[in-house]
């Protein structure tokens, strides 16, 4: 649903002759949620932290800790995810439309193929 919502405003936009904006706030948004999402996970956006990969100089209880609490802020940052993959999705089918398509479009026709992508 929230992919509908973001790629119905970012037609509006279009529409309106917002287009150049459209994009630089998507972008930004897109970035500022990211970078939020990794500073906010301590770096770490992948796999399970384990015991043996946090420093040796730190007592077993800090490292437990530090991984309750990646795990409790992993849960908190959730939805960021619904407004980051999204923003993704939106802005990578922008891209293909603006950038592929036409090229795939003019491949084709050269090779006498009348077939319109977008």
């Amino acid at each position: 649903v929230s992919i509908l919502i973001l790629l119905q405003l970012l037609l509006l936009l279009e529409n309106l002759g917002l287009y150049l904006f459209a994009v630089v706030l998507y972008s930004a948004i897109t970035l500022a949620v990211a970078l939020w999402y990794i500073i906010y996970n301590k770096g770490s956006i992948s796999g399970k932290v384990t015991p043996d990969m946090l420093p040796a100089e730190w007592s077993p209880d800090q490292k437990q800790a530090f991984i309750d609490d990646l795990a409790a802020r992993r849960k908190k940052s959730k939805w960021a995810l619904l407004i980051l993959i999204p923003m993704i999705l939106v802005f990578g089918l922008e891209m293909l439309e603006l950038y592929v398509f036409p090229s795939l479009n003019t491949l084709l026709l050269a090779l006498g193929m009348d077939i319109t992508l977008s």
